[in-house]
């Protein structure tokens, strides 16, 4: 689950993270669903931002994330599609809004 979920930021926010996404009901055991899950709210939630810079163009996407525990909450996604590659990669995921 960190793999999928933490970019650069300091332990007591990745904590954070780590706990949120427990209560939404992820874990290390189940990683491969939070990240179907996390690909899946980038297709069903609008682009919020896309901006390019000299890595390539990034997207930030904000949308209701449904847990395996049953609860939902609104997740930001942040993707990648670097130049000249043609698929997104995931950069960071986090609880709330804009960041």
């Amino acid at each position: 689950m960190r793999r999928c979920v933490r970019g650069q930021s300091s332990k007591r926010s990745q904590l954070l993270r780590d706990r949120f996404f427990a209560l939404l009901g992820y874990s290390l055991a189940n990683w491969e669903v939070l990240a179907e899950d996390l690909r899946r709210h980038a297709v069903d939630n609008a682009v919020e931002t896309n901006e390019a810079n000299e890595f390539g163009r990034k997207y930030l996407v904000v949308g209701t994330l449904a847990g395996p525990s049953g609860r939902s909450a609104t997740v930001v996604t942040v993707w990648i599609v670097l130049r000249d590659e043609d698929f997104p990669r995931l950069v960071t995921s986090f609880p709330g809004g804009r960041p």
